[in-house]
């Protein structure tokens, strides 16, 4: 996990290491910032209404193909539930065949969350007693005609030459608008009641001077976490090395806690907290340096680490607090006050800056409160795996999509990831047979990344002229005129230099090369069109 992942969890990547490289899963900001795709998404259907899902869906369809296994329920939220149609339209809408193959898992596993949210909200809707009137909905009606109006023609002269040649009036086509894509009133509606419902519960946070001034207080800390996954790998590099095998009984959250509960009693006994933490703690960040954190604010750590930290006093340890990261013993050196030498005359300023992160924090919290009164039950393989997967259950994620392989001959994002996992595992062979299931599927093939990992795990194998027509594969479908694409060509440079192959490496320097040139003429700069929020596999350096 590391400092950054406790401090900047939303930027920390979900990666898997594999020798001294890292193939990244993409940030939780990444999948944040689809959770903002989504918002929109979501609204551009309230606003387009079935009939504009249907006709952005394409060919997408509720029956099986050949093979298919597949539930028509894709999750359960309380009594309600989530049909696979309605999953699938909503998937359609962000075209997936955009960015790359591995990148796949996260905007399938948010569409499902972003649609579990919404069940979620128009049940609290009804709690809360939120209601919309015509009027309201009318109004909404009107901005989103007045928003796509200027989103299509961003100036009056286009407006006027499209008017022209349809023969319009602007008031007919607005109408024309309303009726193709704005004409569902109930879907509106829900739109405006989850809008209302979030300035509801926003609505009721206040931050006293007293609140105002304590969130200029920093904390310095030390800490010792240990991790359930890591406890599970080393039961299994011991009975590795004893040549046994861990029992089926063993429960690595369990040994995590007890390893958690010893430590503790050491501490709290006079024990160098400093030496507990670099000798067993698992955050490879912190633990190197006993622990030490450094200096943190009030909502820089997740919330169980925050409300422990509070509750000390210097000098004091806490007990032991459980997070989505294992098990924390924390020990608080310190604390100092950063109030600005501005504060009284900014303190306005100041106190609609905390209002706002309170206001986003407080919602948060609302939606797990839901979230845990309403039990969710993933039905799809594939997406119970995702959820595993971003939950770091990665041997319980392997498990899920094994099944979800055998349900769906056309799940290649599945194979793509249980593909990572195998490798990770050290399961090279397993690996490249899930791949070459990829890459001779019609819509797999399209994928430079798949390519590019098939190629890296025929390499560990062995089989280096396999790899070379997999990394040869992986530049012909590398053809995005952006960033992503081109880390794909400098890491394939590397890759040919290395094996010798200089005539590819001198053509993966031009595309490079010539990539660089329409980036400078085009004024691309710093982000040369690569689709924002879009996981990247990096190359190692």
């Amino acid at each position: 996990m590391g400092i950054v992942g406790m401090r900047k969890f939303f930027r920390r990547p979900i990666r898997f290491r594999v020798g001294k490289k890292h193939l990244h899963f993409g940030t939780p900001v990444q999948i944040i910032f689809w959770g903002i795709v989504m918002i929109f998404v979501v609204g551009a259907y309230y606003s387009f209404g079935p009939s504009g899902a249907r006709a952005r869906s394409g060919s997408s369809s509720s029956t099986p193909a050949a093979g298919q296994h597949l539930s028509t329920v894709v999750a359960k939220i309380g009594k309600d539930s989530i049909s696979r149609e309605d999953y699938d339209k909503q998937l359609a809408m962000l075209g997936l065949e955009e960015g790359p193959l591995s990148g796949q898992w996260q905007r399938k596993l948010q569409t499902l969350e972003s649609m579990v949210d919404e069940k979620l909200q128009l049940e609290a809707v009804k709690t809360e007693k939120v209601t919309v009137g015509n009027d309201e909905i009318e109004a909404k009606r009107q901005q989103l005609l007045d928003q796509a109006v200027a989103q299509r023609f961003p100036n009056k002269r286009d407006l006027k030459e499209y008017l022209d040649r349809k023969k319009l009036t602007f008031e007919q086509y607005k109408q024309q608008l309303a009726d193709e894509r704005f004409g569902d009133t109930e879907a509106l509606r829900s739109g405006l009641e989850i809008e209302k419902l979030r300035n509801t519960v926003q609505g009721r946070v206040q931050v006293s001077d007293q609140e105002l001034k304590d969130s200029f207080t920093e904390y310095h800390a030390l800490h010792i976490l240990i991790m359930p996954d890591k406890e599970k790998t080393r039961a299994e590099d011991a009975a590795k090395a004893a040549k046994s095998t861990v029992p089926a009984t063993f429960d690595a959250d369990a040994a995590a806690k007890t390893k958690a509960d010893d430590l503790l009693a050491k501490a709290t006994k006079g024990g160098d907290f400093g030496a507990l933490a670099k000798a067993n703690s698992d955050d490879p960040g912190s633990g190197a340096k006993g622990g030490d954190l450094g200096w943190f604010k009030m909502g820089q750590m997740v919330p169980e680490f925050d409300a422990a930290v509070q509750a000390l006093k210097p000098g004091q340890v806490s007990g032991i607090v459980k997070s989505q990261f294992g098990y924390h013993i924390i020990k608080l050196l310190e604390t100092r006050s950063t109030l600005p030498k501005d504060f009284d005359k900014g303190k306005e300023q100041y106190r609609q800056t905390e209002l706002q992160k309170r206001k986003e924090k407080a919602w948060d919290q609302y939606m797990k409160a839901l979230r845990d009164q309403f039990p969710i039950v993933i039905e799809d393989a594939e997406l119970r795996g995702y959820k595993d997967l971003s939950d770091r259950k990665l041997d319980v994620a392997m498990t899920d999509l094994q099944q979800a392989v055998k349900d769906d001959p056309e799940a290649m994002a599945a194979r793509m990831v249980l593909a990572m996992l195998y490798r990770e595992k050290k399961m090279n062979q397993q690996a490249a047979d899930v791949l070459q299931q990829v890459v001779e599927n019609e819509q797999g093939a399209r994928f430079a990344d798949a390519h590019m990992l098939l190629g890296d795990i025929l390499t560990d194998l062995g089989k280096k002229d396999d790899a070379l027509a997999s990394y040869r594969a992986a530049s012909d479908r590398a053809v995005g005129n952006d960033y992503q694409t081109m880390f794909i060509h400098q890491d394939l440079l590397a890759k040919f230099k290395k094996m010798g192959r200089t005539d590819l490496a001198k053509a993966e320097q031009d595309w490079i090369d010539d990539f660089t040139k329409r980036q400078k003429e085009s004024g691309g700069g710093g982000m040369g069109g690569m689709p924002m929020g879009m996981p990247m596999q990096v190359p190692a350096k």
